[in-house]
């Protein structure tokens, strides 16, 4: 249902009486387990002894990966419920069939049955064979080191790494690839648990400039929900300086500038600055709309390099302010659901102490950050104690599809600088209110240099207020907001601007700016259901561009 515009609106255009933004109600980051905890079904004397990387599945289910000891025998488990309730042992080390595990990767996947793909390393008490590198589905072996490969005769597995599965129980994994006959290593490919290697060292793509390199698979890869689609950055024989590019079911992913790849041109129209290029990039997302999410940094200035891309597009860089809070440094985590709402692990300029602090946001919503006090023992309730220190883990946040966030972080509960009497755990957070904003496209570039921008801060509920912020328009000049029903990415011409909404509907807000090109307008939200869902963008005039006017990003508004 889409809110009436007046209704959403009212009292927005009352630039005199502005006020901020109530804050919105924070929700309480709870421990599930506890470096510490004894965990009695894992065996007499087991205790947790480290929390590692988190998965979630399509249900509301969550797991981790841990490490436990009774002081002589340390074991590797997977912790959660695929269903959502009370966390217990999923799965354990051991021995199958001829196979004893002796150590589990930390990077792993969940399923909706709740089975649990992994990679351990085992010994074949038959053969002898020892430190067998695996992709596992529970007790099942998908591909073991020196194993032949299905798909590609004469070969064996080398090792198998960054084991994940789908909500529907595709496994996929990064291979190593050796000759058979000669033990010759033949680089790495993308495998699946179908038997399939989608793509590997040697292989030529379409579209990119050169055959795929020695490490052709990068371990930061992602499938969608129900393996509709994958986005999987890979390595090329290109010149070294230029060879790392993105793939979306195999087929380079491209902006109006060419190839998203290492030293490619990064264009305005995708958030670009002059002359800025595409250098590194981190974690990966991908629903089964086909929308990717990837993050990573350009070849600019250190101060606003970091940035996070939505279909290509870079939305949030290094230097923006989000919820107050100035972004800075690298990004420690991040993570797309399949409804293309973002989590991530940012640093943001410490304000108080100087120096930076890692926050954890979701969308444009600060949840939680270094120095923050959390609820350790479980029972719901922040103990004033227990302090976030660092949130930890490689890849260790992950949100299901209801916005629930799974995260790892150690807590100081003694007030001390030290890190050796900190206690880590694995946390879930609740968005704070159930509205989401997820910002859609970029704007393009005014005649003043600057691409404008159009946020949404708050929580989008009844009795709730939200800021509206409008930067980088001309001085004094107007902007116009428009609604409409849904997300769009239609060009609308020079200079590489975009309408990022579909469906328009209603009549413009007209709001003036001030000297600096912005405005913040205070809007009471009243009458809105939950759920009502619809979409805004930004027009600043500017006449001395070719349209008359330059947009800014899309924001996809979903009520709570």
């Amino acid at each position: 249902m889409i809110p009436n515009r007046t209704t959403l609106l009212a009292g927005a255009a009352s630039l005199a009486a502005l006020v901020l933004a109530e804050t919105a109600a924070a929700q309480t980051a709870t421990a599930l387990l506890r470096e510490g905890d004894p965990l009695p079904a894992a065996g007499v004397g087991q205790a947790v002894t480290s929390i590692n990387n988190t998965a979630v599945n399509g249900v509301g289910g969550y797991s981790a990966t841990i490490n436990t000891t009774d002081g002589v025998t340390t074991l590797s488990h997977a912790w959660g419920n695929a269903a959502g309730g009370p966390g217990g042992i999923l799965l354990s080390e051991g021995l199958f069939g001829t196979l004893q595990q002796t150590s589990w990767e930390s990077f792993f996947g969940m399923d909706d049955a709740g089975n649990i793909a992994y990679s351990p390393s085992s010994d074949d008490t038959v053969s002898g064979s020892t430190g067998l590198d695996g992709a596992w589905l529970n007790g099942t072996v998908l591909a073991n080191e020196d194993d032949p490969i299905p798909s590609l005769p004469g070969k064996v597995y080398r090792f198998n790494s960054r084991v994940g599965v789908t909500n529907n129980g595709l496994a996929y994994w990064v291979a190593g690839i050796n000759d058979q006959a000669t033990g010759t290593n033949e680089g790495n490919g993308l495998a699946t648990g179908a038997g399939a290697i989608l793509h590997k060292s040697g292989d030529v793509i379409p579209g990119l400039p050169a055959a795929l390199g020695s490490s052709a698979i990068d371990f930061d890869l992602r499938f969608s929900a129900l393996a509709s689609h994958y986005l999987v950055g890979v390595d090329t024989e290109a010149t070294a300086s230029a060879d790392f590019f993105l793939l979306l079911d195999g087929v380079p992913l491209s902006t109006s500038a060419g190839l998203i790849g290492e030293g490619q041109p990064l264009p305005a129209d995708a958030g670009g600055l002059a002359g800025e290029n595409w250098d590194n990039f981190d974690f990966l997302g991908v629903n089964e709309a086909g929308d990717t999410m990837f993050t990573g940094d350009t070849d600019g200035a250190t101060a606003t390099d970091e940035f996070i891309a939505f279909n290509g597009k870079i939305v949030y860089r290094e230097g923006d302010v989000v919820d107050g809070e100035t972004l800075t440094g690298a990004i420690e985590g991040a993570f797309m659901n399949e409804n293309c709402d973002i989590s991530y692990i940012w640093d943001v300029v410490d304000t108080i102490n100087g120096g930076d602090v890692e926050a954890l946001f979701l969308n444009n919503k600060l949840l939680l950050k270094e120095g923050d006090a959390v609820d350790l023992d479980g029972d719901g309730v922040i103990e004033p104690t227990s302090i976030v220190a660092n949130f930890t883990g490689i890849s260790a946040l992950t949100m299901g599809p209801n916005r629930r966030l799974y995260f790892t972080a150690d807590i100081d509960v003694n007030g001390t600088s030290s890190t050796t009497d900190d206690i880590e755990g694995l946390f879930f957070l609740d968005d704070p209110c159930g509205s989401s904003v997820q910002r859609n496209g970029v704007g393009c570039v005014g005649s003043n240099g600057l691409i404008p921008n159009f946020a949404l801060d708050g929580c989008l509920q009844n009795g709730s207020s939200v800021t509206l912020g409008l930067t980088n328009g001309q001085s004094f000049g107007t902007a116009a907001i428009l609604f409409g029903l849904s997300k769009g990415a239609t060009p609308i011409g020079p200079p590489d601007c975009t309408l990022n909404i579909g469906g328009v509907f209603g009549a413009p807000l007209f709001v003036p700016l001030d000297g600096t090109g912005s405005q913040v307008l205070s809007v009471p939200i009243a009458g809105l259901p939950s759920g009502a869902t619809f979409s805004m963008q930004a027009f600043f005039g500017d006449g001395a561009t070719p349209l008359g006017f330059v947009v800014s990003n899309g924001l996809r508004v979903v009520a709570g």
